[in-house]
């Protein structure tokens, strides 16, 4: 069992319920293009491990925005980092992630969100994001993760956000990383 720093049921219940508020996604937070916080991989060294291919540059925009509205909070460094890596970048999917694992927290009587718990968050968003997915849909994003590119797939898995758009020197295309898992075990 995990071990919980020394605080008070009030301090606990007080700091989670705090940055459960405080992580709320404002309206403007749904807009604009994801934070790139991948990077390519190449089609002769293709990953299905999201965090072997993070993008320090862009974690730390994300880390910025978390630290803007909850200070230090009850975040563990890598529940902050799993979160951004898994959110694929958008900043309301990162605050989502991070309010699912205070939910786990308060629920398990834990003091911090910390790897294990976001772990679990992890796993139930990929249940979520793969309900209506079958083997045609497994098929598409399999080429847009070896490839980088949308080519002829079909448009609505962007909008779906099955798969995402990253722009950097230009415009590249990777399936969420919370499906990466997945692709894993289609392709093998």
């Amino acid at each position: 069992m995990l071990q919980a720093p020394q605080q008070s049921k009030l301090a606990l219940a007080t700091t989670l319920a705090d940055a459960l508020e405080t992580l709320a996604p404002e309206p403007l937070e749904f807009q604009g293009p994801p934070v790139v916080v991948l990077t390519r991989q190449s089609p002769e060294r293709l990953s299905f491990e999201p965090e072997e291919h993070v993008n320090e540059a862009g974690l730390a925009i994300l880390e910025g925005a978390l630290r803007s509205r909850v200070g230090e909070g009850p975040f563990s460094p890598s529940a902050i980092r799993r979160s951004a890596v898994y959110s694929g970048g958008f900043v309301w999917k990162f605050f989502r992630l991070l309010r699912a694992g205070v939910e786990v927290a308060q629920a398990n009587d834990l003091a911090v969100v910390d790897d294990r718990v976001m772990r679990v968050v992890i796993k139930e968003e990929r249940l979520n994001e793969s309900q209506s997915l079958r083997e045609v849909d497994y098929r598409a994003l399999a080429e847009v993760h070896r490839t980088n590119e949308i080519g002829s797939v079909d448009r609505s898995y962007l909008d779906d956000l099955y798969v995402i758009a990253y722009r950097d020197d230009h415009v590249w295309y990777e399936v969420a990383p919370v499906l990466w898992s997945l692709l894993k075990s289609f392709m093998s």
